[in-house]
């Protein structure tokens, strides 16, 4: 990662690690709605790419109820350049995961599940009250975790987006 001195102020703005971090948080507290054990580390690195992804997102079911599998047959662009932004992103989860994890809210079992920890209390001033595309991407985020849950396992919903971990 290019030290933050050295970013574009749009990449600083839209893939600093406190908002990629509140997004994964909410994916990772969604998912342990479904799965109490928590979210398998490899999966939280599919969930900016689907999240902030804008075209993705409107697209996303309104309820869980519909499959992974199933919804991707019927939005088959929704993989179009799927595992491409994954490979972009990966830095940023992880600096949002480092984030998150040096602050005390995550932990990491033995076993790979991530599971949220400590009190976490984002800033919602008047750009989050203003902003519908970031209410958006935090309601998001929570739905693309419990909708991973039950998606299957680690490597069906990999092989879903047919992205290689």
């Amino acid at each position: 990662m290019k030290p933050w001195s050295e970013r574009p102020t749009e990449l600083a703005y839209l893939f600093n690690p406190a908002y990629c971090g509140w997004l994964l948080r909410e994916a990772f507290e969604g998912y342990a709605a479904e799965k109490p054990g928590g979210m398998p580390l490899p999966v939280a690195y599919l969930v900016l790419p689907v999240v902030l992804h804008k075209p993705t997102r409107d697209l996303l079911p309104r309820a869980v109820a519909t499959t992974l599998q199933s919804w991707l047959q019927q939005h088959p662009e929704a993989r179009v350049n799927a595992a491409g932004r994954t490979a972009e992103l990966a830095a940023f989860t992880r600096e949002a995961l480092v984030f998150l994890g040096t602050r005390g809210h995550l932990v990491v079992a033995d076993d790979g599940g991530v599971t949220t920890a400590g009190k976490f209390k984002p800033v919602k001033g008047p750009l989050v009250e203003r902003s519908v595309d970031l209410k958006e991407a935090i309601q998001k985020a929570k739905f693309v975790g419990r909708w991973f849950a039950l998606a299957g396992t680690p490597a069906s919903v990999f092989q879903a987006w047919e992205v290689c971990p």
